[in-house]
């Protein structure tokens, strides 16, 4: 017989708001130390979130 784990838990998905190309990131990376996710799109703009608040650290224009 089995049973279901009494401790699942729903994770929830983080959403990042800000590349405005066709709706989608061309390109993801993590830091290092998995704190910070970079992003790039076709207009050449890279942009490093903080992964905890999902809110944008820093954006570059290559």
């Amino acid at each position: 017989i089995m049973e279901p784990l009494a401790n699942f838990r729903w994770k929830s998905k983080k959403i990042f708001k800000g590349h405005m190309v066709s709706g989608y990131a061309c390109g993801l990376d993590f830091s290092p130390d998995m704190s910070y996710l970079i992003s790039g799109d076709a207009d050449g703009r890279l942009i490093i979130w903080d992964w905890k608040t999902t809110r944008i650290f820093e954006q570059i224009k290559a």
